[in-house]
């Protein structure tokens, strides 16, 4: 990775890491442009169990996943999963643990383990905290450092097809919401404009038929 010059658009990889509520590494704060403003949210601590590295082979890990998963639910109250990249298929992380709160669990895609992992906590911190689910479609700042994040819910199939371990814990019993995130200028893939090098990043689940 190689910092960006004077005038120069920040690289796909190092603004990916930009969108992330969690410190900037050495070499992005070398970069310019990533380091959080004082009282920025970072991401709490908390597990992160990974299912493996495709979506293909998923299906025989999910079952091995959830006593580790219910044991750290027990202790943090949720837990995040995060799974690799599959064939024609961007990583993705959710949540499971919310649905016992009655509130939707959150899934975000395109982005390194890391970076989903904290922002998904951020989301889930933020909903613990108020107690109440995100609005559909709301527009939501001081999840992602310095951009905002959309919200969107994902149908009953795509919710059942892709947070395989809550539909294991709670069976139909869930909702889930997915977590869009922006280009550099701050436009969602849904808007006029949106910079199309990122659009294989995020399947956008919500537009999916339920």
């Amino acid at each position: 990775m190689r910092a960006a010059g004077r005038g120069e658009s920040r690289g796909i990889g190092t603004w990916r890491r930009c969108l992330a509520g969690v410190a900037a590494t050495a070499m992005l704060a070398a970069a310019g442009g990533c380091a959080a403003p004082p009282g920025e949210p970072v991401a709490a601590p908390g597990a992160r169990p990974s299912l493996g590295k495709s979506h293909a082979n998923q299906e025989a890990r999910v079952r091995a996943k959830v006593d580790e998963a219910r044991a750290a639910i027990e202790e943090f109250g949720h837990v995040v999963m995060t799974i690799g990249a599959g064939e024609g298929e961007p990583p993705f992380a959710y949540s499971v643990g919310l649905a016992r709160l009655n509130l939707p669990e959150i899934l975000v895609m395109g982005l390194d383990a890391d970076t989903m992992h904290g922002l998904v906590n951020n989301a889930v911190y933020m909903m613990r905290e108020s107690g109440e689910p995100f609005e559909e479609g709301a527009r939501v700042d001081g999840i992602a450092r310095g951009y905002p994040v959309v919200f969107r819910r994902i149908g009953h199939t795509a919710a059942q097809e892709y947070l395989r371990v809550a539909s294991v814990f709670y069976g139909d019993g869930f909702t889930a919401m997915q977590m869009v995130w922006p280009d550099a200028e701050g436009r969602m893939p849904t808007e006029p404009g949106f910079d199309q090098r990122f659009r294989p990043d995020q399947i956008l689940l919500f537009e999916q038929a339920d």
